[in-house]
């Protein structure tokens, strides 16, 4: 009953043969806010993984792209296809460094 309501309600719950009214009064006011902080809980953890959601498919749509680039070596490849390939690379590197993006 602690962690439910505040530790003087329940510690005086306990002990009480019967609920008067200022108990009641006491029971229904922590059983609201107990209610409220569970709801705004619930908003934030829903939050965070519409966020998790959102950065999952950025990264996935950046495997994705990593994953067309051409294989290439700055010494076995034409210089148009190192540069084209570096900056394929550094779109996905800038998209991952700015996470605010992803809401």
């Amino acid at each position: 009953m602690a962690n439910a309501f505040a530790a003087g309600l329940a510690s005086r719950l306990g002990q009480a043969d019967y609920l008067t009214s200022e108990l009641e009064r006491g029971v229904l006011a922590s059983a609201e806010r107990s209610v409220s902080s569970r709801k705004r809980f619930i908003e934030i953890l829903n939050a965070e993984g519409a966020s998790l959601f959102d950065a999952r498919e950025t990264l996935e749509e950046i495997i994705n792209q990593l994953k067309r680039l051409p294989a290439c070596t700055a010494h076995g490849s034409e210089l148009e296809t190192v540069v084209d390939v570096w900056e394929t690379f550094e779109r996905p590197a800038d998209d991952c460094e700015r996470p605010d993006q992803w809401r």
